[in-house]
């Protein structure tokens, strides 16, 4: 059983890091949707001349002005949902180094009776934490050696 296990309630571990990496993610996102809806735009309005008859120009243009309060409303699924995933995608990029950081502060506290240093199962950092372990287990046994 772990002992001194508290579960964590925010999501925002890190926030600094977290909101950065979360507003470069629905930057690029704004980006690419305000690009395609210029795109969208400028062949839809060299289009529009070609149409003789006013009714079916009319109807073009009010398919166009559909089309684009449909794709407004997507385009804010689209950031809501990526500000949501951002949120869990750093969330567990932030966690581990949240639990390295604290373990290295109290490395440097000089406590070295601390337990391992422990990730979740999926974590790609576990080769740091080994070594980690490893030197807070050479740190312990040099000061009970001098």
């Amino acid at each position: 059983m772990l002992k001194n296990y508290k579960r964590r309630r925010s999501f925002l571990i890190k926030p600094r890091l977290q909101i950065r990496i979360i507003g470069m993610i629905m930057f690029v996102l704004a980006a690419f949707i305000f690009t395609l809806c210029v795109f969208i735009y400028l062949i839809a309005q060299d289009n529009i001349p070609i149409l003789e008859n006013a009714s079916v120009r009319q109807q073009f243009e009010e398919g166009l002005h559909l089309f684009f309060y449909q794709l407004s409303i997507v385009a804010v699924i689209a950031l809501i949902s990526a500000f949501g995933i951002g949120v869990v995608v750093t969330h567990r990029v932030a966690g581990p180094l949240f639990v390295i950081e604290r373990f290295l502060d109290r490395l440097l506290d000089g406590n070295f009776e601390i337990d391992d240093l422990r990730l979740r199962k999926n974590s790609e950092l576990h080769s740091i934490a080994k070594k980690l372990n490893e030197i807070k287990n050479l740190l312990k046994k040099n000061s009970s050696g001098s």
